[in-house]
């Protein structure tokens, strides 16, 4: 155990198998063999291991959770589900254990499957911000922008601090109709951190639907000047110029955004229209036609 205390997990897994060889039934010395294969990247074998604990011991709960784990790791979302819903047998009320699901349902694809999850954690734990933190994001990918705002307040309530937390919550508010209280909630977002990139973005969005251009086009070079490869940043900046009448600038600034994520057809279009309005027919007709693309939004 003092080659593991120690994090020579090499020389622990050696002097782990010996004891575990002389005392088949000492469960502490299989338990920490298992976590030494994991720490030493030996997946495959921690999850043998744990197989073989748990057919002696099927009631051990961290062996379990730590098989999960294993599985996870080794790209095995099912086998990991299966080893948790083990372990939450013997404790239903595991926080952790429900986190996992969450977590691991959400990775998977299932998301109404992952918001139960993380309900029933939140219930159980109700002052664990990232609880609330994934069922806000969870419910604002979802749509349901009113149990997302919910969400978001009470994971706020816990650390008002949180910047992404505050400016996910003006997207649901925003979503909701709720545009001053949206942008409010924007500004408290770069109050608690100026130079955040989704903050900054998003005010300078709200800000130009509302015919705010001079503080949006301010807010997006800030923003591209702070985070130059945020591609979304150079495509809103070249929007926001684009409406103001400043054509050429907002052709450059598109080709900026394009350099970091291509073939946007949005972004071509916008472009497409400030190149025919200057007047350059060939290059403005050449993606005039991305209007009816599927992507362009």
């Amino acid at each position: 155990m003092s080659d593991y205390r120690a994090g020579d997990f090499a020389r622990a897994v050696a002097g782990l198998r010996e004891v575990a060889a002389a005392e088949p039934r000492h469960t502490p010395a299989h338990y920490h063999l298992g976590l030494a294969l994991h720490q030493s990247g030996r997946i495959d074998e921690g999850i043998a291991h744990y197989r073989r604990l748990l057919e002696r011991q099927p009631d051990y709960l961290d062996a379990w959770i730590n098989l999960g784990d294993l599985c996870g790791k080794a790209d095995q979302a099912e086998s990991a589900i299966a080893a948790w819903q083990e372990a939450r047998r013997l404790d239903p009320e595991s926080v952790l254990v429900l986190n996992n699901l969450g977590i691991t349902r959400h990775n998977t694809g299932r998301p109404e499957e992952a918001l139960e999850y993380f309900r029933q954690a939140a219930a159980i734990d109700p002052d664990r911000a990232d609880l609330w933190v994934w069922l806000g994001n969870i419910q604002l990918g979802l749509g349901k922008h009113g149990l997302a705002e919910k969400a978001y307040r009470q994971a706020l309530r816990l650390n008002p601090d949180d910047a992404q937390v505050r400016n996910n919550r003006a997207v649901a508010l925003g979503n909701l109709g709720r545009i001053e209280e949206s942008i409010a909630e924007y500004r408290a977002t770069l109050v608690c951190n100026a130079h955040l990139a989704d903050g900054l973005n998003n005010l300078a969005l709200a800000l130009h639907k509302r015919h705010d251009s001079a503080e949006a086009e301010a807010l997006l070079r800030r923003c591209t000047e702070r985070h130059p490869d945020y591609a979304l940043g150079w495509a809103n900046l070249g929007m926001v110029l684009q409406g103001i009448g400043k054509l050429d600038e907002a052709v450059q600034v598109i080709d900026r955004a394009l350099e970091r994520m291509p073939n946007q057809s949005g972004w071509l279009w916008n472009q497409s229209l400030a190149r025919l309005t200057l007047g350059d027919f060939t290059r403005g007709w050449q993606d005039f036609e991305r209007r009816y693309a599927a992507d362009r939004g």
